[in-house]
């Protein structure tokens, strides 16, 4: 399995609309594979957190919750 088809299992491997509940440390895995996807698109410049939050399937509070800054 190539890089990108591992970061778009992680991002990707939730239930519905991939914003099951699942364990914190999965959770966190599946923001960073989520950012990578979207900065690989956007450059680092032309991504925010909407962007990121949104490859991940969850909302921007999730993200804060994960990363305090």
């Amino acid at each position: 399995m190539c890089l990108l088809q591992h970061v778009y299992t992680l991002v990707y491997s939730g239930g519905v609309n991939g914003t099951q509940r699942m364990p914190r440390a999965e959770r966190r895995e599946q923001i960073l594979a989520a950012a990578t996807v979207a900065f690989a698109r956007g450059g680092f410049a032309g991504t925010g957190l909407a962007d990121i939050a949104t490859e991940a399937g969850v909302t921007r509070v999730i993200l804060y919750r994960h990363f305090e800054s």
